[in-house]
C-alpha cells in the first residue's frame, strides 16, 4: 500500500 508510505512522508514533513 503506497498510501501508508505517503502518509508517513507527510507526517515527517509536518513534524519539521
Amino acid at each position: 500500500v503506497e498510501l501508508l508510505k505517503l502518509k508517513g512522508e507527510l507526517h515527517q514533513l509536518r513534524v519539521e
